[in-house]
């Protein structure tokens, strides 16, 4: 009982801070959404107060989630926000649904019953859970601190800690088994997928490619053990589709900042993988359009962005001094190195090589929704740069060059770089609900007479 409400606490939590963004949302979207925000933030919040000082046990963090909640309702006063929820609507709206319809939804909760069987039966085993994810968790649950003990353990610093943290609050309030905290953000990322996208097309389509979303193997079997990926991906390819909702709603910040806490908390999950950038490339692109419109967006974007990567950069390479003595003594080698792998004429061998071995180990495993993207591509060629779609493309197409540049030059510092083909894929999961997101768009002009009607032209 005590961690059913323990995780309801985090889950209104983060109810609240979504209100506080986004006053008005779809009620599966604001479900998935309310898990997201609050497991990610306040796991930062643990973080941030244990750095500190403060001891984390099961009183520090009932005070704290106490704290947060009392602060979040405050500001609904200070925002005027209101909690209004048409549930009756859409329970029945589920009426409503046609027989294909029925069949998809019938579909994806037979996946999420499976997920959640398997997560719920098999103990954490994964090796990398084992090793540090959950190990860490062990440590800091029975400890209460982190960077007050880090530098005893060298190892501790190479992944933030979202999943670590989020296995700690499982543990404080009673639990033994996190692995559930998976399978319920894999229900996460269907609720917020459809939702957003269904502020875009018609229900049959948004039904359709959630479907296609929580039927890809890749993310139902990372949602049944204890890795980073699954995290990652919800967070950074949900940081780029908000940016889209919030071009396309023409709303003020709420969807922008959601967009960039989203970013900034695939980088609270992972910190290494430099994909965060793209979405600041294509906000900057947006202000070359127009200055006046889009500068304090931008400010705003950023601005969120840092107040979420920064705390664990900061402890990193400022306060573990371990970490830092070895910062100091690789920065300024592998600094140089890069500057001079970039300032010398490309090793188009290396090149070639790099090619095979991303279409062989990563591009492949997009398959069939490669095919997918490439053919909506076709179908929306006419009419590509009259849409805030064409940045929706941009996106992707970024994320691509930033993945084979990065590998580029990941082979100069790492020789054994195409040893570990799995790693790659699993840091590429992100680009398939990007796809499917895309052709769910494209799609709807095709199965509906809206033609795009909520999206607009560029001035």
């Amino acid at each position: 009982m005590l961690l059913i409400f323990g995780m309801l606490l985090v889950l209104i939590f983060g109810f609240l801070l979504s209100v506080i963004l986004v006053e008005e949302m779809h009620p599966m979207e604001r479900l998935g959404i309310s898990y997201l925000l609050g497991f990610g933030i306040f796991t930062l919040l643990m973080f941030c107060y244990s750095t500190l000082g403060i001891k984390i046990t099961l009183i520090s963090t009932l005070t704290a989630l106490g704290i947060c909640i009392t602060a979040t309702l405050a500001f609904f006063k200070v925002f005027k926000r209101k909690i209004s929820i048409n549930l009756s609507g859409f329970i029945k709206s589920l009426f409503y649904l046609s027989r294909l319809e029925k069949i998809i939804v019938s579909v994806i909760a037979g996946l999420v019953v499976a997920s959640f069987t398997i997560s719920i039966y098999f103990p954490v085993y994964i090796w990398d859970a084992l090793a540090l994810y959950d190990f860490r968790a062990k440590i800091i649950a029975q400890i209460g601190f982190y960077t007050q003990i880090a530098n005893n353990y060298v190892w501790f610093g190479g992944y933030p800690l979202f999943t670590s943290l989020s296995h700690t609050l499982v543990y404080i309030f009673g639990g033994n088994n996190p692995q559930f905290l998976y399978s319920s953000m894999y229900v996460s990322y269907i609720f917020v997928f459809y939702g957003a996208l269904r502020q875009i097309v018609n229900r049959k389509v948004s039904l359709i490619s959630t479907l296609l979303l929580a039927t890809t193997p890749v993310f139902f079997d990372h949602s049944t053990f204890a890795y980073t990926n699954l995290p990652y991906s919800i967070f950074l390819s949900m940081g780029s589709i908000y940016i889209y909702v919030w071009l396309v709603k023409n709303k003020p910040f709420g969807y922008l900042i959601l967009a960039a806490v989203m970013t900034g908390l695939s980088t609270w999950t992972r910190s290494t993988e430099p994909f965060w950038i793209i979405n600041l490339i294509v906000l900057a692109i947006l202000l070359l359009y127009k200055i006046k419109k889009y500068l304090l967006p931008l400010v705003v974007y950023l601005s969120t962005f840092l107040l979420i990567r920064e705390p664990w950069n900061i402890v990193n390479n400022y306060i573990l001094t371990d970490r830092k003595a070895l910062i100091a003594s690789n920065i300024e080698p592998v600094t140089s190195s890069y500057i001079s792998i970039i300032s010398r004429i490309p090793e188009w061998n290396r090149i070639v090589e790099i090619g095979v071995y991303i279409y062989k180990y990563i591009v492949v495993s997009w398959y069939p929704f490669l095919f997918l993207f490439l053919l909506c591509l076709l179908l929306s060629v006419k009419n590509f740069f009259h849409r805030y779609g064409s940045f929706f493309v941009l996106i992707i197409i970024l994320y691509f060059c930033l993945l084979v540049f990065g590998t580029y030059l990941f082979t100069f510092s790492n020789v054994s770089w195409n040893e570990i083909p799995d790693s790659a894929r699993r840091m590429s999961m992100f680009f398939m609900p990007l796809m499917i997101f895309y052709a769910g768009m494209v799609f709807d002009t095709f199965s509906s007479s809206t033609n795009f009607k909520k999206t607009r032209k560029i001035k």
